[in-house]
């Protein structure tokens, strides 16, 4: 495995290619992302270092004045490297922004649905990510996103359904500090007139029923929810 320059002081371009020279990837990064062959490479890419062996896939580096130049240098090199007949496994055109195309999309959305992660790999993402926070900017952009959107009613019913059943969370209670936090978080909040009057609406017709029994509370409409019952929203004896 080979390497024109370091590059490793700031961003570079740089180059995967097989052992006769032939480039098959156009990259971007820092650091030792360019001697990186496991972790975010598309499946391509991944067989194309199988099958040659990593030690023997050469790596030549462009180093570049600025993150911005780099993100231009790889949209040019993927473009003038197809252009002479180079078959990259690049899945996008390269450069800031870059877009999957719809035929893309749905090639990606096909491989993975179904798939499941395995716990290992849940706690290991828990670990990576475990006091993160994001900064200002990002949750500003992320409000900015969903603010005025609506779920499809195709949406909602999908997310009602899949909650059906949901043992999420039973039998565990919140730590004290989680409470504190959450009543902190809660404290001067108000709901808009809008949704007062929502909320009071969706309450129309509604009663409290009481099983003494199980100590099961339900909150529905047109009598009584099951055997046991009691109306109201506890034993009154």
């Amino acid at each position: 495995m080979t390497q024109s320059t370091s590059g490793k002081e700031g961003f570079y371009t740089y180059l995967h290619c097989t052992p006769d020279g032939a480039p098959f990837y156009v990259g971007k990064g820092c650091g030792v992302r360019s001697h990186t062959f496991c972790n975010g490479r598309n499946k391509a890419h991944r067989e194309i270092v199988k099958e040659h062996g990593v030690r023997n896939i050469s790596v030549f580096v462009f180093p570049c004045d600025s993150e911005k130049q780099a993100y231009s240098d790889e949209k040019q090199q993927i473009a003038l490297l197809r252009k002479e007949g180079y078959a990259l496994v690049n899945i996008s055109e390269g450069g800031r922004g870059a877009k999957h195309s719809d035929e893309t999309k749905r090639r990606i959305g096909a491989a993975q649905k179904g798939k499941i992660q395995p716990p290992e790999l849940k706690r290991r993402l828990s670990e990576i990510n475990k006091g993160k926070k994001l900064s200002a900017e990002v949750v500003e952009k992320i409000r900015a996103f969903h603010t005025g959107k609506k779920k499809k009613p195709e949406a909602i019913a999908k997310t009602a359904a899949y909650h059906i059943g949901n043992k999420h969370f039973l039998g565990k209670t919140h730590t004290p500090e989680a409470r504190e936090k959450i009543r902190r978080a809660l404290v001067g909040r108000h709901h808009t007139e809008e949704s007062n009057a929502k909320n009071s609406e969706s309450h129309v017709g509604r009663e409290h029923w009481f099983n003494p029994e199980t100590g099961e509370r339900k909150l529905c409409r047109g009598g009584s929810p099951g055997e046991g019952f009691i109306r109201g929203r506890r034993n009154k004896n």
